[in-house]
């Protein structure tokens, strides 16, 4: 049998899965290799480890009150947003960019009626003739 079938069987036996052939043919095994027994062992106390591992008890309402919590922090979360710095920035932010492009279109049609003016007057153009023209309304 090779090795690897033995390791298998050591789970199996830790795990009282082996039948009487089984374990007798393995106990004859552990007696001639080391390796093996020291897996054994290893396994044996792991599974005693766990065995006294206590694990901490909760009450029956523990579910409810951590789902309450959580809802109860998410509103906190939406509340102290508009007090966050980062948002009161980002918002003023947000807000000088949109006075940015406004201002810079109310400049742009200015600047078409300057020029529009301007030229009109280098020309000169009666309005009235530009209008004639097509040049207008």
């Amino acid at each position: 049998m090779k090795h690897k079938e033995y390791l298998k069987m050591i789970n199996a036996y830790v795990d009282r899965e082996l039948n009487t052939a089984k374990q007798n043919i393995l106990l004859s095994h552990l007696k001639k290799c080391k390796e093996c027994r020291n897996y054994l062992k290893t396994l044996e106390d792991l599974k005693k480890e766990i065995a006294n591992v206590v694990f901490p008890s909760v009450s029956n309402d523990f579910e409810r009150k951590f789902w309450n919590k959580v809802v109860e922090m998410e509103q906190i979360k939406e509340q102290s947003l508009l007090r966050e710095p980062v948002f009161k920035i980002a918002l003023g932010c947000m807000i000088g960019v949109i006075l940015g492009l406004f201002i810079q279109i109310l400049f742009s049609l200015h600047n078409e009626s300057l020029y529009l003016t301007l030229s009109l007057l280098n020309n000169e153009v009666d309005f009235w003739e530009f209008i004639i023209q097509g040049g207008g309304l």
